[in-house]
This record gives structure tokens, C-alpha cells and sequence, in this order.
């Protein structure tokens, strides 16, 4: 079992020897919108045939360990952002519009870190269903989750509960450098980002290099969940 958001990417290797002539479906029992959603979901995914022979002797092996990876600590971050995901709701109850940071596409940038700078981002999901977020430009890391405090009614407010623990990431979430990343609902969840331009981009002090940030799944996105952020020279 592998837990995956839309656009979230994973190196599987899978051993079929022994299995000639068998089939095997990869299968999605995920609810949608994730967590408890009731939407009609595709269970079948894919389906591996395993019925072409070999050219030659498998001679692959798993490496006895993987890249490292250096680990960033919030303590290099210049800036913490707290940045909120919220939903406005039609008559009948169903989201029809994202937010984030209660900003339109079209509303001015709010987010402009400096290049070469490291910053945290506070990613607090007020809504009801979880985002998978995606961050142009940067690959980031995952360096916790937590609960929000919540008002009178239950709802979800943009500021951590203190008395909550801090969730370490999944397995597959740290060490490892990210571009999307799940936000669950009533969470606040914290990514750790360097700000590098693309090497060999010719820039003078204050120049501004424009990327976006957005929910990645595609109705959310085409309905006001993206936003541009500018990296400044």
C-alpha cells in the first residue's frame, strides 16, 4: 500500500520472476475528496501482463542504499510564511471556489522570497478534503504536521494547537526532496524550501522572476486554488 496525491511521484520497483503468465491491477480504495469523501472513485488503476520473456538474464540488484540526501533545518530559514487553504461554498453546501491565502489568481503577489534564501512555509488547511500542493521552481522538504486549533463549532482556525503534537513526515516524505506535498484537513503542514534560480539566469538587484504555487488537483486549480509568487534578485 502506497498513499498518493495527484502529482506526488515515487520510484517503485516491483519483482515479477516467478510470476509468468499471471496478471497483477494496481487498485485505488482512496475515498474522494481524501479523506471521507463519497465521490465515484476508479478502483483500477493498471494492469501488468506478465507474459513477455526476457532477452537475456536479469542481472539487476537493489543498491545497498540509496543517495543521501542533507537535511534542512528550519533554523537557516530567513522567513516563516503562514499560508491558509480555504474553500467558499455554494448554496447546496459544495465547494466551488479555493483559496489560497484568501487570494484570487489575479489579486496581487504575496509571497516574494529573495533568491538564494531558504524560507519554511506553514501550509494550514482549513478546509474539509486534503491538497496536494505543489510549489514551482523549488524542491522542498517535509519537516512536520500538526493539528489547528479549532473555534466553538469545530471549525479549523489558521494557527496551531500548541497542546497538539508534532507529526513526523511519512517514510517516504523525509529524507527526500519534494515538489507536492498532501495537506490534510484541519492541519497545518511545514515545508522548508531554498529559493535558488535556475543556474545561469542573469539577474540584477530587484529583478523579479515570477512561479506559482497551486493545488494540484485540476479542478481545484482551475477554479482560483493557484498563485503566483515572485522570487526577487
Amino acid at each position: 500500500d502506497l498513499l498518493l496525491a495527484p502529482a506526488e511521484r515515487n520510484d517503485i520497483i516491483i519483482d515479477f520472476s516467478g510470476m509468468a503468465g499471471k496478471n497483477f491491477v494496481i487498485n485505488n480504495d482512496a475515498k474522494a475528496p481524501y479523506p471521507d469523501g463519497t465521490d465515484v472513485i476508479p478502483s483500477d488503476i493498471m494492469m501488468f501482463k506478465v507474459t513477455k520473456p526476457l532477452s537475456g538474464p536479469d542481472t539487476s540488484s537493489l543498491p545497498r542504499r540509496l543517495t543521501p540526501i542533507s537535511i534542512m533545518s528550519p533554523s537557516a530559514a530567513v522567513k516563516h510564511r503562514d499560508l491558509t487553504l480555504t474553500e467558499l461554498d455554494s448554496d447546496a453546501g459544495n465547494p466551488i471556489i479555493g483559496l489560497l491565502d484568501n487570494a484570487m489568481w489575479s489579486d496581487p503577489v504575496i509571497e516574494s522570497p529573495k533568491a538564494g534564501t531558504g524560507e519554511v512555509w506553514n501550509i494550514m488547511n482549513l478546509t474539509g478534503d486534503a491538497h496536494p500542493i505543489h510549489v514551482h521552481l523549488v524542491q522542498f522538504q517535509v519537516l512536520d504536521r500538526q493539528a489547528l486549533l479549532t473555534d466553538a463549532a469545530g471549525n479549523p482556525l489558521p494557527q496551531a494547537d500548541p497542546s497538539a503534537p508534532k507529526l513526523a513526515p511519512d517514510a517516504n516524505e523525509r529524507p527526500a526532496w519534494k515538489d507536492t506535498v498532501k495537506t490534510y484537513p484541519g492541519t497545518v503542514t511545514r515545508i522548508i524550501a531554498k529559493f535558488d534560480l535556475p543556474a545561469g539566469t542573469k539577474a540584477n538587484p530587484g529583478d523579479k522572476f515570477h512561479y506559482i504555487w497551486h493545488c494540484h488537483i485540476l479542478d481545484h486549480e482551475d477554479n482560483e486554488m493557484m498563485r503566483p509568487f515572485d522570487v526577487i534578485a
